[in-house]
């Protein structure tokens, strides 16, 4: 978990540490599950197909949110602010927007972009 994000803050809260380190070792885990407690307690609230599930991952559609997020016309401001800069990038950024190729490096070439575009709106463009 060193380069993810844990949201779990309620977990943290030092009242719940204390609590959680009077239960006895077998109500946690053993060789075959774990969360042994926490599965009973949700057993009448929870289907149990969730309950005895595996682990599964979370992939937030980034592209799609993206996409969304810049509609072309916003899209052509921020890639003008880079014309100054390196007509190379100008045509890379149009080739991801305008082909929507398939690959995870446009995520983060996009966020790159908007996060560019806003320190420049921000700091050299004040004309809005």
């Amino acid at each position: 978990m060193a380069n993810s994000i844990e949201v779990r803050s309620p977990f943290l809260d030092y009242r719940f540490i204390q609590f959680s380190q009077k239960i006895p070792s077998n109500l946690k885990v053993n060789f075959k599950d774990s969360k042994i407690l926490m599965r009973e307690i949700i057993r009448d609230l929870v289907p149990k197909e969730i309950i005895s599930r595996n682990k599964m991952g979370f992939t937030p559609p980034i592209k799609k949110w993206l996409y969304n997020l810049l509609d072309e016309k916003l899209f052509q401001k921020y890639v003008s602010y880079l014309e100054p800069f390196n007509n190379e990038l100008v045509f890379f950024y149009n080739k991801i927007f305008y082909h929507n190729e398939k690959n995870k490096l446009i995520e983060y070439e996009l966020i790159k972009l908007i996060i560019f575009a806003k320190w420049f709106e921000f700091w050299i463009d004040k004309r809005d």
